[in-house]
């Protein structure tokens, strides 16, 4: 059998059948088949549009979900920078005592690479005809870079008082001459950070045309974008509001108006966010700790990066 004369031409490869979904499929010999490449150049990835849906999550005692939408743009205008922008509105409900407003932030990022590496790696596909199921191999190039990250974010958000009594935030009513913890208030606030880390990034673009042995065409895919990176953050702005509006009961008419003692609020934090774009479905997870004020301290307890911890997790939709 003659070696490949090259990989942008029309090639030779063997072709392992197998019994896959169809019952009826028979077994066959290694046969020939035509593999045609048509792209296999993860630098030609250039932009991606994605939008859905996730849950946030925050650490605090009787804490809520906070369901979210996103829309998310990616560009890439050369092969060491990565722009980013993601807009979030996130739907505020499930407050007995409370109307909350919905939230809207806005985070947008820059990555600049420092290395810049291809490798080569066999994948597998799988083609198939109504008679049989074929695997081949094919050689994938995957670009792999590492570099730097920087972000800014703004918004707004809301905190969760909880329902633990060494929360970080108090309330002063005109009517109680003292300072109270109300389990489950919505506060919102708004804010303003930075951060800055590091990235890893990998890419891949690849299409083939496999002719089976009956005559017909099938084409494969191989479209995937990663980027995983850990950054330290700070808090250029944290303004809680002043005051609240809430009913003492569900089935109370009037609203009583307290004071907000935002206590202490820290401006550092760090975030570990990852994204896998596969074709048109995507994954985003991040957690980490944001600034701001306490979910929970006392006199008695050492306050803790862990008091603002959060976690989130999302599906998306997109093109790339």
């Amino acid at each position: 059998m003659k070696k490949f004369l090259s990989l942008q031409k029309t090639s030779i490869l063997f072709l392992l059948a197998f019994n896959a979904t169809i019952s009826n499929a028979q077994y066959v010999d290694t046969i020939k088949s035509r593999v045609h490449i048509k792209c296999n150049n993860p630098s030609k990835f250039f932009v991606s549009l994605n939008g859905g849906a996730k849950m946030v999550t925050h650490a605090v005692d009787g804490g809520y979900m906070h369901p979210q939408a996103f829309a998310e743009l990616t560009v890439k205008p050369l092969n060491f920078v990565v722009l980013n922008a993601v807009y979030t509105k996130q739907y505020n409900f499930g407050w007995r005592n409370q109307e909350v407003a919905d939230n809207q932030m806005l985070d947008a990022a820059v990555s600049l690479f420092i290395t810049n590496k291809t490798i080569r790696k066999q994948k597998v596909f799988t083609a198939g005809s109504k008679k049989y199921n074929y695997d081949f191999f094919s050689p994938v190039k995957v670009k792999w870079n590492t570099g730097f990250i920087t972000s800014y974010k703004q918004g707004t958000d809301i905190f969760n008082t909880g329902k633990d009594k060494f929360t970080g935030v108090r309330l002063n009513s005109s009517e109680v001459p003292m300072e109270v913890i109300k389990e489950q208030v919505a506060i919102p606030f708004t804010f303003k950070q930075v951060g800055f880390g590091f990235v890893v990034n990998t890419a891949s673009k690849f299409k083939i045309d496999v002719q089976l042995p009956d005559g017909k065409t099938k084409t494969r895919r191989m479209n995937t974008y990663t980027q995983f990176s850990v950054q330290a953050l700070y808090g250029l702005d944290y303004q809680m509001a002043n005051t609240i509006q809430m009913r003492e009961n569900e089935n109370s008419t009037n609203l009583t108006t307290y004071a907000v003692n935002p206590g202490k609020i820290s401006p550092w934090g760090f975030k570990a966010a990852g994204t896998f774009n596969r074709k048109w479905i995507s994954l985003k997870v991040e957690t980490g700790v944001r600034p701001g004020a306490y979910q929970r301290f006392s006199a008695s307890e050492n306050s803790c990066l862990g008091d603002r911890g959060y976690m989130s997790i999302g599906l998306g939709f997109g093109w790339m």
